[in-house]
């Protein structure tokens, strides 16, 4: 067992020193330390009681069993070879422990000890090495020390630490015993190859990490370690560091190293700090840094080194505070809004109000606050507030829009808009979020309006009635009169009276005119748009008609008619006559009698998209200063006019009802030309 003893001893001198010790091999030492003791004490037993009377062999062979337990929880196997009568192969020369047979694979007593059945278990690549150490052992009296593997039959492999000495005769100096220990040492190599793996990982991590790792020794002040990543960090290498320990607190700003002084106590007290400031690198750029310090203490309380993490957060901070400007923005916002916010529990109470509520109601936050929402609302209004609330909660993330009356704080009620939208499931809002506006002014506005509309409606049908007594009890009249007048210019031969009478029919038609066109402006007020197929053929040939006693004296004006037009044109048949009879009759009353051959053009092309008209003639003309004024209601150029100031305005709004446009180029003298654009109102 002496073997055990020098085991243990190599193993204390190999980590002699460190602190602390790898906590498998203190494990290890602990149990061969205990083995050793036993075995010390189980040999000293087992001497005096073989040569003791009585009992002996009994209190020997519980010895001997308590041996065998302690080499199987140490997991350390002996085994003798007899050298001396190694040719004598009538006698077993090899014993093994019941541990050894067990680390070999095989039940104690199983097999008969033999080299051959212990190479049956060494490892294929390791059986040459291991026989040439047992001849060697044998042939020499050499001692062993070394690693082997062992592979069994099932496929598990084991790594063996062995150990082997030569017990010699003291006057031949011949071999006589070979004895030796082997130890199953496969779970400390596994732990040892995780060691390596894990320090590999953590070398690795250390070179490569962003964050800086360091070490200060505290009594001397000098960096013991410093990651690479120091370099990205703070601008400088290593080396920099090394030869300036105090070169990371130069870097911090002025107005940031009271941090630092200010968590001293708390690193002197053994305590772990985290310190966020900012530093000037090397480039001049302003950084923040958060170093997370952990400090060690020695027995008498005294700080003798720290380590630490330093990471670049300046990102993070960067976040932070656009984070922080835009709760900011979205707080001022909230109190600011001329709309007051709440959240609404499944209680139906109130857990959250914006200030604005104040201005709105008169009440603080603080005044509604865990009071149910209906508290507040009139009673005519609480079944559709509670139907809303229903609606919304049978469905998540729905939005209601309502309106109701609210109580103010001094007992009057206004009329609020809210938008409701059920956030029951949004585990911050967890609630029901209403936002809500006065609108009282705006009912009150809207039930004016109404009001207007009411009147308005009113003077609709009396205006209808107007109209309907000018075309009717107006004109019927003026029918009669000029029936009655054609009779007396029949039957009168005296050019004098015929003159008169003359006067007299051309001012009833001039009235007429100015009925008709007082009743194509009312029709073009009220009447909807009668969208229809037009054929622009066959109104401009009613509109001749229509004028084609129109003349002045004995003048002929030579009527112009080019149109090229598509079948497939939609607008309104009624307000396009309108637009052809006022510019055609003008055209022919304002004919200039000192042309010789007076005419108007009127040029018509339409398609599936627009029509273009262009009424042209060769008339009196129109100053210029007159061109914009010619569309005003009732205007007329000078008290001689023959129209009533009412065709070119009623043109005009026409025009603009059927979503088109007009414009005029006129010359005194030389004529005026109308052009209208009109889209297909199919298309618009």
């Amino acid at each position: 067992m002496h073997i055990l003893n020098s085991l243990l001893q190599e193993q204390i001198n190999k980590y002699q020193g460190e602190t602390p010790i790898p906590e498998y091999l203190s494990n290890f030492l602990s149990i061969v330390s205990e083995t050793y003791e036993h075995y010390e004490k189980d040999q000293k037993l087992l001497g005096d009681v073989l040569n003791s009377e009585g009992n002996g062999k009994e209190e020997a062979v519980a010895h001997q069993e308590h041996l065998e337990i302690s080499q199987q929880i140490a997991h350390i196997g002996s085994w003798e070879l007899d050298i001396e009568n190694l040719e004598d192969t009538s006698r077993n020369r090899l014993a093994w422990s019941d541990e050894t047979y067990r680390i070999l694979g095989f039940e104690p007593g199983s097999v008969t000890p033999s080299t051959e059945v212990f190479f049956s278990r060494v490892h294929p690549e390791e059986v040459e090495l291991m026989r040439n150490i047992v001849k060697d052992a044998v042939t020499n009296g050499q001692p062993s020390n070394i690693e082997y593997r062992l592979l069994l039959p099932d496929g598990m492999e084991k790594f063996i630490l062995a150990r082997s000495e030569t017990l010699v005769d003291p006057k031949t100096k011949a071999p006589l015993k070979l004895s030796g220990t082997i130890q199953d040492i496969t779970d400390r190599k596994k732990a040892e190859e995780e060691l390596r793996i894990a320090n590999n990982e953590l070398r690795t991590l250390f070179e490569n990490m962003q964050e800086v790792f360091f070490s200060v020794d505290m009594e001397t002040f000098q960096q013991l370690q410093m990651s690479p990543a120091c370099e990205q960090v703070y601008g400088y290498p290593r080396e920099a560091f090394i030869e300036n320990p105090n070169l990371w607190y130069e870097m911090i700003l002025e107005e940031d190293r009271h941090i630092i002084s200010a968590n001293d106590p708390i690193l002197f007290a053994g305590q772990s700090v985290i310190n966020t400031f900012r530093t000037r690198n090397k480039d001049g750029k302003i950084k923040w840094l958060e170093v997370k310090i952990t400090p060690t203490l020695n027995k008498e309380g005294k700080l003798i080194r720290i380590d630490g993490i330093a990471a670049d957060v300046t990102k993070r901070k960067e976040v932070e505070n656009a984070l922080r400007d835009s709760e900011y923005k979205f707080r001022s916002l909230i109190e600011n809004n001329s709309d007051a916010i709440m959240i609404i529990n499944e209680n139906a109470e109130i857990v959250f109000s914006s200030n604005s509520l104040f201005r709105i109601t008169g009440y603080h936050p603080e005044d509604v606050i865990g009071i149910p929402n209906i508290t507040f609302i009139h009673p005519d209004d609480i079944i559709s507030i509670q139907k809303s609330r229903e609606d919304l909660l049978s469905n998540p993330g729905k939005t209601n829009t309502i309106q109701y009356r609210r109580r103010r704080k001094d007992g009057s009620y206004i009329w609020c808009e809210s938008i409701a939208t059920n956030m029951m499931e949004d585990p911050i809002m967890h609630g029901i979020i209403i936002n809500f506006r006065d609108i009282t002014e705006r009912k009150e506005y809207i039930e004016a309006l109404k009001a207007s509309n009411e009147d308005l409606k009113k003077i609709k049908m009396e205006m209808d009635r107007f109209v309907y007594s000018i075309s009717h009890d107006l004109r019927a009249p003026l029918t009669s009169m000029l029936g009655v007048l054609q009779l007396i210019q029949s039957e009168v031969t005296d050019t004098l009276v015929l003159s008169d009478l003359q006067l007299i029919e051309g001012s009833i038609k001039k009235l007429d005119g100015f009925i008709l066109d007082i009743l194509d402006y009312s029709r073009n007020s009220r009447l909807e748009i009668k969208l229809q197929a037009v054929c622009f053929n066959d109104i401009t040939n009613e509109v001749m008609n229509h004028l084609k006693y129109m003349g002045k004296g004995k003048t002929t004006i030579d009527i112009r008619v080019d149109i090229n037009e598509d079948l497939y044109f939609y607008s309104d048949k009624g307000r396009l006559t309108i637009i052809l009879n006022n510019l055609i009759s003008n055209a022919m009353r304002y004919c200039n009698p000192e042309v010789a051959h007076p005419f108007v053009e009127i040029n018509i092309t339409s398609t599936s998209r627009e029509v273009n008209i262009r009424v042209k003639d060769n008339g009196i003309g129109i100053s210029e200063e007159n061109q914009q004024k010619i569309f005003d209601i009732f205007y007329r150029v000078s008290s001689n006019s023959i129209g009533s100031g009412l065709g070119l305005y009623i043109v005009k709004e026409v025009v603009a009802k059927l979503s088109g446009s007009i414009q005029l180029q006129s010359s005194p003298g030389k004529g005026s030309e109308f052009s209208i654009h009109l889209p297909n109102l199919v298309n618009v």
